[in-house]
């Protein structure tokens, strides 16, 4: 078969262009630190406010795009750096056969690197076992629950694929017992729906005494909340720092991410800043070694499509779309340029801004919203309780 000189040329242009776009990368941009390893989209659960929508359980990341990821994010963090690797799904867990073959590689890849590697696992707690739970101990990470407070908050929407059927049961049973007891220090992810943010602080309460020790608390992002909704949102917040204030009072071992950073922290952090770091020092892997700006792009919601940045076999080609993360002039973010808040803020998750206003640089208002709300309860913290603990992890 005859391949024209036109192909050929074509082909060698698109490989010489790759090699550029990288150089320019590790010259002018700043390094991949954080890589989400998208390990599987199938899961045991089909939570309706999940982002990885339509999943595809055959989706599975095969050994040799995981060990490039690796070694993507090695060769990109500097020397004597503390690179982060999220192992992440559908459900993770499913693949623990390959977490398995992933962790003792990287730590390897790492330490001829002079890098300090840590991990971070969210499981939604319907598969678990020993040998998970004591892995997890062993390489010195925590696996993290996602579990929506109440047994009615969360068997709404946290429900088994192919049924309605809620997780709650198997969640906190005998899976949460076993991980309680060899991980000591529990970590939960609590998302808050508008049909069941009425129930949001009786919920923490609940987990509290169940024996999870820190909580990472988010609204529902996606979708829209009514002005009661809202209102209800701020009651049950403030309850939350009722709870918090008494329980830290008192000596008891709880965290709450949101409470932890004085304004002054926010301000140090945040000002002259747009956006996280999604695009900038965060990558996402899809199953097949895609390069997104991070895990919420990977599986796409309308309009999040154009962010493929390149792939783990040649690194970040698509610059221009790279751009936008970096990029955070006032010019581009004009509803945010005047804010009162925009010193403490970065103007919501790139993603959510996308699907929900078409633009990378708008926060929707229930955003700004929480914001404020964010600030408000911040207000409440005294400085005393704004340096946390550090837990006992795998204690």
């Amino acid at each position: 078969m005859t391949v024209s000189l036109s192909v050929v040329a074509a082909d060698h242009l698109k490989a010489f262009g790759n090699r550029v776009a990288q150089q320019y990368a590790s010259y002018r941009l700043p390094p991949v630190t954080i890589v989400e390893l998208f390990l599987t989209e199938d899961c045991t659960l089909r939570c309706d406010y999940c982002f990885v929508k339509g999943k595809t359980p055959s989706k599975r990341m095969p050994w040799d795009v995981a060990k490039k990821a690796v070694d993507f994010l090695v060769e990109s963090c500097p020397p004597d750096s503390d690179p982060e690797i999220t192992l992440f799904g559908g459900e993770p867990l499913l693949e623990f056969g390959l977490i398995k073959r992933i962790v003792p590689y990287a730590r390897e890849r790492a330490a001829e690197r002079g890098a300090r590697l840590t991990f971070s696992l969210t499981t939604n707690g319907t598969v678990m076992s020993d040998e998970i739970a004591a892995f997890g101990r062993q390489h010195g990470f925590n696996i993290m629950l996602s579990i929506d407070g109440t047994r009615d908050a969360h068997d709404r929407h946290r429900v088994y694929r192919g049924s309605r059927k809620g997780s709650w049961d198997t969640v906190v049973g005998e899976n949460f017992r076993l991980l309680k007891s060899i991980q000591g220090w529990i970590g939960a992810r609590i998302t808050v729906c508008p049909d069941t943010v009425g129930q949001l602080s009786s919920g923490v309460g609940e987990l509290f005494d169940m024996g999870v020790n820190q909580f990472l608390i988010g609204p529902d992002m996606d979708t829209e909340w009514a002005q009661g909704e809202r209102e209800t949102l701020s009651r049950e917040m403030h309850k939350v720092v009722d709870f918090y204030l008494d329980a830290k009072g008192k000596g008891l071992p709880i965290r709450i991410a949101e409470f932890e950073k004085s304004l002054a922290d926010l301000r140090a952090t945040y000002s002259h800043m747009w956006g996280c770091d999604a695009g900038r020092t965060r990558a996402a892997v899809s199953t097949e070694g895609d390069l997104y700006p991070c895990s919420k792009f990977v599986c796409p919601l309308p309009g999040l499509e154009a962010y493929r940045l390149g792939h783990v076999d040649v690194g970040l080609t698509n610059l221009e779309a790279r751009m936008d993360f970096i990029d955070n002039g006032a010019d581009r973010r004009p509803k945010c340029a005047n804010c009162d808040t925009r010193d403490t803020c970065v103007g919501g998750c790139p993603a959510i801004n996308l699907h929900m206003k078409g633009c990378l640089f708008t926060p929707s208002d229930f955003e700004c919203f929480n914001k404020r709300l964010h600030l408000e309860l911040l207000a409440r913290i005294p400085k005393e309780v704004l340096v946390p603990d550090a837990p006992e992890q795998n204690s």
